[in-house]
């Protein structure tokens, strides 16, 4: 199927407060690493990428690399090779492979995204359902990225038993399947990566020079596995100068030099599957809104919004969903759309069937949305109003994101 079809396919779908609704069944984060393991010979815990859109014989290779470019969206990665003139990840794909777009996760962030990648389940089923949350078990509203409190009151958590369900490396594991993950050095035995890289051989990697070199060595031995490169810089880039900018454009061609000279040039019996956790919007300072100007909607909350700037998550102090989504609709003029927690975890936002218990007490009473592409701040700890590249939101530029597969 022509990647424009598949686009049209995710545009088509909508929410309750609009944007582009995930894909958790097909065309989802999920259904990618679902393919991965299918093809190391994994019952992967959620349905592969369909045959029609991606075709198996692109995975018949003993070695299968998942690599996500952290905030690479689709429409960003289209720009770029119009700007570069092309790319060698993009050449990749020309010969034996396909380039399409999937769909991110609710909320369109790391956390949530990686999570869905590295369990090969949607959000709801992980229970890492965005940046800030608010986590019962240890009292109070967590930085997930840090996984402690956010206002750095304490350690660290515990992470050993957060996780809902088991890792897509704990399942490769059981079938005697090697699995590999790649992260830069500073993630190293954090809680979060002790947390998605459980059951994997865990690397650093300081640079984009030693990434490469780390990627190429983790594929010498040709045996059965999956490996995971996370790669975090594009993301970076776009959160202080944009996307779409020159330093987007550059750090795009510095990590795809790196790419095919360490790696392509390299790599035999191997799928890549490049993807992205989301894309980015520009949000300048004109588009933001202040939760302060709201009063009837702050004394209406039992706790600092959650969530993200672009989806946040409201607490309601009386527990009447209805009243304060009804309130947040009302206080913003149209500038955010606003739904209940119930109706968007109904509507299939957060992933298929029944959520368990945490992942709803997580999210909360009321999700809020900018129309626009401004976010929304109110004061809080946490909070960093000048940042101009964003996401979490479920607009096109933020929640497609590609689906490269070449075989070498």
């Amino acid at each position: 199927m022509r990647a424009d079809a598949v686009e049209s396919r995710l545009r088509r779908g909508t929410t309750p407060l609009g944007g582009i609704m995930p894909r958790y069944g097909d065309l989802g984060l999920p259904n990618l690493m679902a393919s991965a393991l299918q093809a190391v010979r994994v019952p992967p815990p959620s349905p592969p990428i369909p045959d029609d859109i991606l075709d198996p014989e692109l995975l018949d290779s003993r070695q299968v690399v998942v690599l996500a470019v952290d905030g690479l969206g689709y429409t960003q990665l289209l720009a770029a090779r119009r700007k570069l003139g092309g790319l060698a990840i993009l050449d990749a794909a020309k010969t034996d492979g396909a380039l399409f777009p999937l769909a991110s996760t609710c909320p369109s962030t790391t956390v949530a995204a990686i999570g869905s990648l590295c369990t090969a389940r949607p959000p709801q089923d992980h229970g890492l359902v965005g940046y800030r949350l608010f986590l019962r078990e240890f009292g109070g509203i967590a930085n997930m990225i840090r996984f402690a409190p956010l206002d750095r009151s304490g350690p660290s958590y515990d992470p050993e038993g957060f996780l809902l369900v088991p890792t897509a490396f704990e399942l490769a594991a059981r079938e005697g399947v090697t699995s590999r993950a790649i992260t830069r050095n500073r993630f190293l035995g954090s809680p979060l990566s002790k947390i998605i890289h459980r059951g994997a051989e865990v690397t650093g990697y300081v640079g984009a020079s030693d990434f490469g070199v780390r990627l190429r060595d983790a594929l010498t031995r040709r045996r059965r596995k999956v490996v995971f490169a996370y790669w975090d810089l594009v993301d970076s880039i776009c959160h202080v100068y944009g996307t779409r900018t020159e330093e987007f454009f550059a750090e795009v061609a510095a990590f795809d030099g790196v790419f095919e000279r360490e790696v392509l040039r390299h790599a035999k019996d191997v799928t890549f599957l490049l993807t992205a956790d989301h894309g980015h919007v520009n949000a300048r300072k004109k588009g933001h809104m202040d939760l302060r100007q709201t009063s009837g909607v702050l004394d209406a909350l039992a706790m600092p919004p959650t969530g993200e700037p672009r989806l946040l998550y409201l607490r309601a102090k009386d527990g009447d969903a209805e009243h304060l989504a009804g309130l947040a609709a009302d206080a913003f003029h149209g500038r955010a759309r606003a739904c209940t927690a119930r109706d968007a975890f109904d509507a299939g936002l957060f992933g298929v069937g029944t959520p368990p218990p945490k992942a709803v007490d997580r999210v909360g009473d009321v999700l809020v949305m900018p129309t626009g592409t401004g976010a929304i701040f109110g004061g809080f700890v946490g909070e960093h109003p000048d940042l101009i590249g964003r996401h979490g939101g479920l607009t096109a530029e933020e929640m497609l994101v590609p689906c490269l597969v070449g075989r070498v």
